[in-house]
């Protein structure tokens, strides 16, 4: 008897239809002009990229997203302005930040719950998202491709002029009050499809890996591997694929050995949209910040001169970590990026890139495998592999855990190459926790899609005794609630990074007092949110605490507070 998880496949549409649908859509609107393709003269970024690595150019990049459009364009004007007035050449490309709503159907934001991030509400604002930065290219990544609204999504992104269009590791997410995966999926394919019929005119699809199960992928195998489902779900599709990379892990040597596998496995050689910076190392110590930065930066570069991979560099600003960066502190590493240019061929020539190619080498070999692991595992089941649909459907219904499990490698291989984000988590979850929870429930889950520090800390409270009762990710607090309620838990621990601290926390609240419950409520990660009297978020954990609201700084504090305040009420 197959998995019940499959009994779908007979109901869902046809892949091959969603994608014919989408090349006929593609038909009724063209291609726009950014005012950096008229600045360049250039009809895509992929020709510009092509051009600029095929001379020796080294690209740079930033992600961006200030609490609204207007704001956004305006650090994106002094972030273009400062870099010429300091002597640099500024970043070649921005990826837009918006917030979640985005993902969501037109008719359904604005009642949706506001986040951090601005929303592009009409056609004057993806016009003027085309044309604000004519040294630097626009590109729809985040929350555009891989949600409900991956049609409407698309084809304004493309009239804008964004020739990058993302973000497919994204079909994993749910958003918010959005449990229909099938529709959502569909949309997927369909974007695709439009996508597909543009891919003449240097249009292509982008993913960032870490956007999706990779996130929580124990071995870089595994992630490799499913670079290579979802390029091919990207050649069902017709389109070509970028394939970014790299926040999540923090050391340059495996970050390089990475990018370089990943570039083995691209045959067509299509410019990745960027290699992400080093999200998980900062603290508040800004000197140690911009070292670590520095280090990042220069290998990130040094690939990509090596190997012309026409991909960007991303760092991070040196204040990502506490805050949503001003315009002033991107320019800072990116100032601190062109200079390290300067020197990238002279250190490039004393690098033993071999000894990175054997590794690399040896990683592409798992990852092929994996794939294969996955495309047969799948195939037996009874799913069409080659059916984008079906595919990605069925990817969804397992998640990254199961995933892994039955495809991936055992972390006690010797081949085995761990990822970052995993032994981190593994670290923390091994630290000593005095309290005793073996009599309580705790509901857990996350507002977003950050997945790795609700996995460690469900790992702790086990550790502890505690039932855990794992919600995921891209939780709605009726979500927790309603667990909270039926499994009678002790408490809801909430993990969140998304600029929606206080409205979700007063939220939890409410539905706790309206079921006439006694449930200790706590909270971690990014505590900020929008306010109207500051242009940046500002910090929300006097009113969280304010609402009863509990909030330890981390996992290890968090489990120790917990077992202190639920055994002795």
């Amino acid at each position: 008897m197959g998995d019940p998880r499959f009994d779908f496949l007979k109901d869902l549409p046809s892949g091959q239809g969603l994608l014919d649908q989408g090349r006929d859509i593609a038909q009724t609107f063209k291609v726009g002009r950014t005012a950096f393709f008229d600045h360049f003269g250039v009809s895509s970024e992929r020709e510009y990229r092509e051009q600029g690595r095929d001379s020796g150019r080294l690209f740079t990049a930033f992600n961006i997203g200030m609490k609204d459009w207007d704001s956004t364009r305006e650090a994106l004007e002094h972030i273009e302005r400062q870099c010429l007035d300091r002597g640099v050449r500024p970043p070649d490309h921005w990826q837009f930040i918006p917030e979640r709503r985005m993902g969501l159907l037109k008719e359904q934001r604005r009642a949706a719950m506001q986040e951090t991030g601005p929303v592009l509400w009409d056609d004057k604002d993806w016009r003027d998202w085309g044309s604000c930065t004519p040294l630097m290219q626009p590109q729809a990544g985040d929350n555009m491709l891989g949600g409900p609204a991956s049609i409407e999504n698309t084809i304004d992104a493309l009239k804008a002029g964004s020739t990058y269009v993302g973000c497919l590791s994204q079909m994993t997410w749910r958003w918010p009050y959005f449990d229909n995966d099938v529709a959502q999926l569909s949309a997927v394919v369909t974007a695709s499809g439009i996508l597909a019929a543009k891919s003449h005119e240097g249009v292509v699809l982008d993913t960032y890996l870490e956007d999706g199960y990779p996130a929580v992928f124990a071995d870089y195998g595994s992630l490799i591997g499913w670079s290579l489902v979802e390029r091919w779900i990207a050649t069902l599709c017709g389109t070509a694929i970028s394939v970014a990379w790299g926040g999540l892990t923090s050391d340059p040597i495996n970050k390089s050995i990475v990018t370089i596998a990943l570039d083995m496995l691209d045959p067509d050689h299509v410019p990745p949209s960027f290699v992400q910076g080093d999200t998980i190392s900062y603290t508040s110590d800004i000197e140690r910040n911009a070292a670590i930065c520095s280090e990042d930066t220069l290998f990130m570069l040094a690939v990509q001169h090596r190997y012309r991979t026409g991909s960007a560099a991303l760092p991070v600003p040196l204040t990502e970590n506490m805050r949503i960066p001003t315009a002033e502190e991107i320019v800072h590493v990116q100032v601190m990026a062109r200079e390290l240019e300067r020197r990238i061929p002279e250190i490039s020539d004393h690098v033993r890139w071999d000894v990175f190619e054997e590794k690399a080498d040896s990683l592409v070999v798992r990852g092929r495998a994996h794939f294969e692991r996955v495309m047969n595992g799948l195939g037996d089941e009874g799913v069409d592999v080659n059916d984008a649909l079906q595919l990605m459907v069925a990817l969804r219904r397992l998640g990254a855990d199961e995933i892994e499990k039955r495809y991936g490698f055992t972390i006690s291989d010797p081949e085995a190459r761990l990822t970052e984000l995993y032994a981190k988590a593994a670290e923390a979850v091994l630290k000593d926790h005095p309290g005793d929870l073996s009599h309580h429930v705790v509901v857990i889950g996350s507002t977003d899609v950050h997945v790795a520090a609700k996995n460690a800390l469900a790992e702790s409270l086990d550790r502890c005794g505690a039932t855990v009762v794992d919600c995921g990710v891209n939780c709605d607090p009726e979500d927790l609630v309603r667990a909270a309620c039926k499994d009678e838990a002790s408490a809801i621990v909430v993990t969140t990074h998304n600029g929606v601290a206080l409205s979700y926390g007063t939220h939890l609240v409410y539905l706790c007092r309206e079921e006439e419950r006694q449930i200790h409520l706590f909270m971690g990660g990014v505590l900020n949110e929008d306010s109207s009297e500051s242009k940046s978020p500002v910090d929300v954990t006097d009113q969280l605490n304010a609402l009863g609201i509990v909030t330890p700084g981390t996992i290890h504090t968090l489990v120790d507070v917990m077992a202190s305040t639920i055994t002795n009420s």
